[in-house]
């Protein structure tokens, strides 16, 4: 049971845990007061097209109609490319070399996509899915021939998972009035996904956005809840 295991206290943050003696680990992370060791990243885009892509990351107050008095990290790009990746990620607990661990997770965010409504390339909401994983390297971005920025872990392709990172649901929130758009709140939980770790027993956690939408997409993740145990 996701509730059943706990971190290590070097990664408590805003945590439920102190310490494990199975090999086996949890922790809550909200970003209502800062990000929790997290990190912003985008890729599938040019090199030096962040502008005109509308690319950003912040720790952002909720927009209404939800409480202000809680923020998000807002991730936001405007999808040229039919592919934008955004991501946050942060190193989690060390754990056995060269081992297989299954991951969960809960994860919750503000989405202002409308369900059922038409988008270029693709719809607004259902066409944009979020992906949660975990990678034994540490996440970068790579330049690739065509002067596109990509990931060094494999994160899968619009609606498709890929090795490190697995789609858990699109982001429609339930309004149906596509002309106006209202943020909500949304939770996800994923299947167990089970990841190997590095041979000095080092891995990082990814939770990330990737657009099939060829529009402005702008999502606050509000909070983030993993749990890693033996495979």
């Amino acid at each position: 049971m996701l509730a059943s295991l706990v971190f290590t206290a070097a990664l408590v943050g805003c945590s439920d845990s102190v310490g494990a003696s199975d090999d086996s680990y949890a922790v809550s992370f909200d970003f209502s007061s800062d990000y929790q060791g997290w990190v912003a990243g985008f890729v599938d885009y040019p090199v030096g097209k962040e502008a005109e892509w509308g690319i950003g990351s912040s720790l952002a107050p909720l927009p209404a109609p939800l409480d202000p008095a809680r923020k998000g990290i807002l991730l936001t790009g405007a999808n040229h490319s039919d592919d934008l990746f955004m991501y946050i990620t942060r190193e989690g607990p060390t754990l056995a070399p060269n081992a297989s661990y299954v991951v969960r997770y809960r994860v919750t965010v503000a989405t202002n996509a409308p369900k059922n409504c038409a988008g270029i390339g693709g719809a607004p909401g259902e066409s944009v899915v979020l992906k949660v994983g975990a990678t034994p390297e540490e996440p970068a971005r790579i330049v690739d021939a065509a002067q596109y920025y990509r990931a060094n872990f494999d994160h899968g392709s619009q609606l498709a998972g890929g090795r490190d990172a697995l789609p858990v649901g699109n982001i429609a929130n339930s309004n149906t009035n596509c002309a106006v758009p209202r943020y909500e709140l949304k939770q996800f939980d994923s299947a167990p996904l089970t990841i190997a770790t590095s041979a000095s027993g080092r891995l990082w956690l990814v939770v990330g956005v990737d657009s099939g939408f060829e529009g402005t997409t702008a999502v606050y993740i509000t909070a983030v809840r993993v749990a890693i145990g033996p495979a």
